[in-house]
């Protein structure tokens, strides 16, 4: 919805001027789309470091294999630098008071999103030491739980047991109004 379309938020002569609102507005929107893009590029990143390491007969995965290590490396900066930008980010919506995100699949999210980016980081460390990564979980286990406790810590996520309370309880347009009252 375009914000020459919408009407104040507030009533006039409370608050900050409309100009001050919708700059807002487009502010809030900018850093919205550039945390969304930061998981994007961390996620797949991620998968690409691990499109380097194994074997495999297609021609751009061939020419990336190549590559061997130090491409998937080169993924894993890229993965890890944007993770920093999405973090920053989401301190910043902490910064400005806006609500966390409700239910299991910001938790799950989260998890899947720390789980990918620790794998493909621990078998490229392992790859370029010529080790074998012998177990998908023991890869993996770290990353969730750096991913569960920044969630948190961020206040991005809740804990599992607030999860799945969250999925029960019914959500209304009014959930702030119905939080305090109980209703």
């Amino acid at each position: 919805m375009p914000e020459e379309v919408m009407e104040r938020l507030l009533p006039d002569g409370i608050g900050p001027s409309a100009e001050v609102e919708k700059a807002a507005l487009r502010e809030m929107r900018r850093a919205f789309r550039e945390r969304t893009v930061a998981a994007v590029v961390a996620v797949l990143g991620s998968a690409m470091a691990l499109v380097c390491l194994p074997e495999s007969a297609a021609t751009l995965i061939e020419a990336l294999r190549k590559g061997g290590v130090w491409v998937a490396a080169g993924f894993c900066v890229i993965s890890l630098f944007s993770a920093w930008i999405f973090l920053k980010h989401c301190a910043k919506f902490r910064a400005l008071g806006l609500p966390r995100a409700r239910g299991l699949r910001a938790y799950w999210a989260w998890q899947l999103a720390g789980a990918v980016i620790n794998f493909a980081v621990i078998a490229t460390v392992f790859a370029s030491l010529g080790w074998t990564l012998r177990s998908l979980v023991l890869s993996i286990m770290p990353g969730l739980g750096i991913a569960a406790w920044l969630g948190r810590r961020l206040h991005q996520i809740p804990d599992a047991e607030q999860a799945r309370a969250d999925e029960w309880r019914t959500n209304s347009i009014l959930q702030d109004e119905d939080d305090r009252t109980g209703g």
